[in-house]
């Protein structure tokens, strides 16, 4: 379920980062969520007016089943973007939000 996503993050210097390397965080322009499976849909966060702090992944695990959902987790200076990869869905909350499934 954690594969049904890739991410990549644009740097104002035109560079895409695909990996954890290092990066400017005050320099990301754009962040991206790239379906790898053909009925979930792309997320791209265009950051014009915000300013990006982190990205990172959260996997909820239920003990008896297994990995019950992996979400992908973008913080900002104004905002939290979730994105579900098992069903591409995306909730958007204030930045002092914190989601726990």
């Amino acid at each position: 379920m954690k594969d049904n996503y890739s991410w990549e993050i644009q740097t104002r210097d035109g560079r895409v980062h695909t990996k954890g390397e290092d990066f400017d965080p005050n320099a990301v322009v754009r962040v991206s969520f790239i379906s790898n499976r053909l009925l979930l849909p792309r997320h791209d966060i265009v950051l014009t007016d915000f300013k990006f702090k982190k990205r990172f992944c959260r996997g909820m695990i239920k003990q008896s089943k297994g990995m019950k959902e992996y979400l992908h987790i973008v913080v900002t200076d104004n905002f939290r973007f979730y994105l579900k990869s098992s069903n591409g869905q995306v909730l958007v909350t204030s930045k002092d939000y914190e989601l726990y499934l």
